[in-house]
């Protein structure tokens, strides 16, 4: 009777062992080294698109537009000329904290200025005004945007039809 008895307790345990939680399969004690995981690199500054019918918006029908494409921080020189009434004006994208920076060098007539544009501002205020502020212009822009940089005669010299060449050097810092 004992040997049932115990044989007995033996079956309950092993069956009262298959109802428990199931026991963890062993932790492996040893950990796979870290991988390093390289920083991503930030993506490059995208200057603002032209748009280029808004900028001709703030111009006359003589006036035609060019956007003005280089390195996001550089600089480039554009050369032309202003006859009579007809000039290229220059759609410069800037990003916001950027100095902008305009320096207009006439080549044979002094009676070439120019004026500097947002052209976010619909009614055609001058950030610069060549005629009051001379031919070089610089400021930080406050936002990203677009600038038009407007080389002109005076109307006295332009109904002449006056040809006035020009260099326009930009510089964005």
């Amino acid at each position: 009777m004992k040997v049932l008895t115990i044989l007995a307790a033996l079956v309950a345990m092993w069956l009262l062992a298959g109802c428990g939680e199931p026991t963890a399969a062993p932790v492996d004690t040893v950990a796979a080294p870290e991988q390093a995981i390289a920083p991503e690199a930030p993506l490059p500054p995208v200057l603002p698109v032209v748009d280029v019918a808004a900028a001709q918006a703030l111009l006359t029908p003589d006036e035609t537009v060019e956007g003005v494409d280089f390195d996001v921080a550089g600089s480039t020189t554009m050369t032309g000329a202003v006859v009579g009434y007809k000039s290229t004006a220059y759609a410069v994208p800037v990003l916001a904290g950027q100095t902008l920076t305009v320096t207009l060098e006439p080549k044979d007539n002094t009676n070439l200025y120019i004026n500097v544009l947002d052209v976010a501002n619909a009614t055609g205020e001058a950030v610069h005004q060549g005629d009051m502020a001379g031919p070089k212009a610089s400021f930080m822009a406050a936002n990203d945007g677009v600038y038009l940089v407007r080389p002109y005669q005076f109307r006295a010299v332009a109904r002449r039809g006056t040809e006035s060449a020009y260099s326009i050097l930009v510089e964005r810092k």
